[in-house]
């Protein structure tokens, strides 16, 4: 298996700009360089439009390998306090 890829650097290798990717995703650009910087957690259909668009499974992202696993992780979190309660 591969190393994940960052998503800006997928996003250069594509020749696109952030305007375009976001043009071709319906993702918003402020909240493309967001997540680039990692200040911003894509919601799960962000990450499924950007895939699409650069042609990589979400796991081959850095950023989006990243908030798949946080996501899950929060997900059980959640879980094991509502089974305590």
């Amino acid at each position: 298996m591969q190393k994940p890829v960052n998503l800006r650097i997928l996003r250069v290798r594509k020749l696109l700009t952030a305007k375009e990717l976001a043009t071709q995703s319906g993702v918003a650009e402020s909240n493309i360089y967001a997540i680039e910087l990692g200040k911003w957690l894509p919601s799960l259909a962000t990450i499924k439009k950007l895939s699409i668009v650069l042609g990589k499974d979400p796991t081959e992202v850095t950023e989006f390998k990243a908030a798949i696993e946080k996501r899950a992780k929060n997900e059980k979190t959640s879980k094991k306090l509502n089974s305590t309660i």
